[in-house]
């Protein structure tokens, strides 16, 4: 399926080429439009997301294994997608539904500047990370957050695909930290990975709130309104590469401290965050092979 052609108009020119250049690498699945026209049509019932969702024998297969994993903690087995919509909820599986998509079509772009095994485990690290911290501030539907997390950083391996001089050089000046990372690209290329990111998916017609949230993860202060969403991406993001198993690279930890405001904005504080990691980092290893590509 094409990308929707009105999204690429309203992107920065250059992401928005680099998004069609890699137009056949990065096009949603069929059952992704599916199961975003079930989920916004209101007469739809839980047979319907069921039914897209079986069309797809791989993705019904993944998406089995996630329910009945340790991360759901569900009382009994359940064996079929129809009892797994009655029993989450189709908010609650259209989300791992999205992800586990998103992270099979981006595997596509490996790149030979980065660990792309440190990259996906960092980007569920920072999935999980947000999905609890949006718990402790009881956001509605929390779940959309893991799917921000997981894809937070996708925007990197476009340019890492299309421009590997330029990332390369920019590698060397950030030696491991994100940050300074995002800061060089901004300076280099007029814009960062997290833009490039949000835009990918608005081409996916993800909700705007988690577009602003993956655009805005390292620079939450700047948007013209912060929301929860983008607070707790950052904050999620900070905490990953602050933890031994979810860090954005392996060579450094990043020095950079928190921002207390961000902190302020959605009434957590460090220790809510310490508390989260560890919580993460204890059913880290038995979460991440469920959405690894």
């Amino acid at each position: 399926m094409n990308l929707p052609e009105v999204a690429l108009q309203q992107q920065h020119p250059e992401i928005a080429y680099l998004i069609e250049e890699t137009r056949d690498l990065i096009s949603p699945p069929q059952v992704h439009f599916a199961l975003l026209e079930v989920l916004n049509n209101p007469e739809s019932t839980t047979n319907d997301m069921a039914d897209v969702i079986s069309m797809d024998p791989a993705l019904t297969a993944r998406l089995l294994r996630i329910v009945n994993s340790p991360y759901y903690g569900m009382p009994r087995r359940v064996d079929t997608i129809s009892r797994a919509v009655s029993v989450i909820g189709t908010n609650g599986l259209f989300n791992p539904a999205i992800a586990v998509s998103a992270t099979s079509v981006f595997a596509r772009l490996p790149s030979a500047l980065v660990n792309m095994d440190t990259f996906w485990r960092h980007s569920v690290f920072t999935a999980m990370m947000a999905e609890e911290l949006a718990k402790c501030c009881n956001v509605l539907h929390p779940e959309r957050l893991f799917v921000a997390g997981i894809l937070h950083d996708v925007g990197s391996l476009l340019p890492y695909n299309e421009r590997p001089d330029t990332m390369a050089e920019l590698l060397l000046i950030a030696e491991g930290d994100e940050e300074v990372m995002f800061q060089a690209e901004r300076n280099r290329m007029g814009f960062s990975h997290a833009d490039v990111g949000a835009g990918i998916l608005r081409v996916w017609q993800l909700p705007e709130a988690l577009c602003e949230a993956v655009g805005s993860h390292h620079s939450p202060l700047e948007c013209p309104e912060v929301t929860n969403d983008i607070c707790l991406i950052h904050l999620a993001d900070y905490m990953a590469n602050r933890c031994e198993r979810g860090g954005y690279s392996t060579e450094t930890q990043p020095g950079q401290g928190i921002d207390i405001e961000v902190l302020e904005r959605v009434n957590l504080d460090s220790a809510q965050l310490a508390e989260t990691a560890e919580s993460a980092s204890e059913c880290f290893e038995k979460t991440v092979g469920l959405f690894l590509p």
